[in-house]
């Protein structure tokens, strides 16, 4: 038997302005005809801006609605028309089964829903069929126009692109905010690292945020639509094949294409990515200083400097920073610096290593497999893991080099080489200091107390040796 209690479902696809107006029309001529049925209302369920077409689409209120009813709380559905209940068949179906077995009443504005006769349910099932059936054909439509847009070099419509207006005309004030980003992260930034340094200055996001996810950061680094160009997805009707179309844009680009790649290439590189070498990056001078005996690149143990290749030398990371620093800040300060810049970006070199870095990781892949086969002893094991993880973190090296000339051209840049230095990320430190200067650390005996700056040796790129 039915009660006289009613829930109201009140849905708009889309609120352009978001103030909600079209919801509230509803929502005062469904309590009204509640009021005219003299049905009590026990919840109003509103899902504003949400499209009922799309299967994949989570509406909140609507599957609160489901649960209530489930739950008992109400047998009648007041909404202002079917098609805003859903437009979806499966959807329709469950409540017009419901309302055959007496259990539920839809009850809509426009007075065209009778769900108590056979010929009333019919009716229903027509209208949200050829609904279904508009959305198909509007979906179609929608789509050729989208092609067409791209085709006449006109972009995506909808959502704004920071940096851009509506119209696609370049907003200044935001396009250099764009260009920051993908300049701090050619220089060696990382994603967190320029997240965290514009929250802290207060930069504003184009919705007014000052808080920037980590995700905002890498959409803006890879979105084509900076360079002029968008990619569109479309699906081959039979195979479901996924086909990908580029298209030129006809606005003006922010970003330039040689600047926009290389990002891209620093997003893939697996040298960047990889967490292999554990949490050597972290420090100023893991796989950048060197060992004064081998020569080989030296690794992090807790808060020390470490040869892992020989044990030539074990030393204490914070002195030695602090020494290194100093140099560098003295230099700046003598504004010479620019004699020492060693090089510029290599990208030539830097996709070769990439590659090399590549096989690499794949061989150590291979070796662990090996060794889970028992195909490889353990001594035998550890002996090519050694060998591979020795030319691997050489290369990263020579990656840091390759890739430091954007970090050393930003400071240089600068107002001040010297601010840039001190409020610069780690990644960003590390490329300077590997451009600038090579720094060896020389065995000290055991028992020996207090840092001996003379245990350091500081060559710049130039030929310059800094004394202690």
């Amino acid at each position: 038997m039915l009660s006289n209690k009613a829930a109201i479902y009140l849905r708009i696809s889309l609120d352009a302005t978001g103030e909600h107006r079209a919801i509230e029309r509803q929502r005062e001529d469904c309590l009204a005809k509640a009021a005219e049925k003299g049905l009590e209302v026990s919840e109003i369920h509103v899902d504003n801006s949400i499209s009922a077409s799309k299967r994949n689409v989570v509406r909140p209120a609507y599957e609160r609605m489901v649960r209530d009813y489930q739950d008992g709380k109400f047998t009648n559905i007041i909404c202002y028309d079917v098609d805003r209940l859903s437009r979806q068949p499966g959807q329709i179906e469950y409540w017009l089964e419901m309302a055959e077995h007496g259990q539920l009443r839809i009850i809509t504005e426009t007075g065209e829903a009778d769900t108590t006769t056979d010929s009333g349910r019919l009716f229903i099932r027509i209208k949200v069929g050829v609904a279904r059936a508009e959305v198909e054909r509007k979906g179609e439509r929608q789509k050729r126009a989208l092609v067409q847009r791209l085709e006449r070099g006109e972009s995506y419509a909808g959502v704004r692109l920071t940096g851009y207006s509506m119209s696609g005309k370049i907003l200044e004030e935001e396009a250099t905010i764009v260009r920051r980003i993908f300049a701090t992260f050619l220089a060696g930034g990382t994603l967190y690292g320029i997240a965290g340094e514009l929250t802290k200055a207060g930069i504003k996001t184009r919705r007014g945020s000052t808080n920037w996810p980590t995700s905002t950061v890498r959409t803006i680094l890879t979105n084509l639509r900076y360079i002029a160009r968008v990619k569109h997805v479309t699906f081959h009707k039979e195979t479901k094949e996924r086909i990908v179309t580029e298209y030129a844009g006809a606005w003006e680009p922010i970003i330039d294409d040689p600047t926009f790649f290389a990002v891209q290439s620093r997003l893939e590189d697996p040298l960047r990515i990889t967490n292999r070498s554990g949490t050597d990056r972290k420090h100023l001078g893991s796989g950048i200083f060197l060992c004064g005996e081998c020569g080989n690149p030296v690794r992090t143990n807790g808060t020390r400097y470490w040869c892992k290749g020989g044990g030539h030398v074990l030393r204490t990371q914070a002195p030695i920073d602090a020494l290194v620093i100093g140099a560098l800040r003295r230099r700046l300060l003598l504004d010479d610096v620019g004699r020492a810049v060693s090089q510029k970006n290599n990208d030539a070199a830097t996709a070769k290593l990439v590659t090399e870095s590549t096989l690499l990781r794949n061989d150590l892949e291979r070796y662990d497999r090996d060794y889970e086969k028992n195909e490889l002893s353990a001594a035998f094991h550890n002996k090519l893991t050694l060998k591979a993880e020795a030319k691997l973190l050489a290369i990263e090296v020579e990656y840091a080099k390759a890739t430091s000339g954007a970090a050393v051209a930003m400071m240089m840049g600068a107002s001040s080489p010297l601010d840039f230095f001190d409020n610069a990320g780690l990644a960003q430190r590390r490329a300077i200091v590997s451009s600038l200067m090579s720094v060896a650390l020389l065995h000290v005996p055991r028992g020996r107390k207090g840092f001996d700056p003379r245990t350091v040796r500081i060559v710049w790129s130039d030929g310059r040796r800094e004394l202690p």
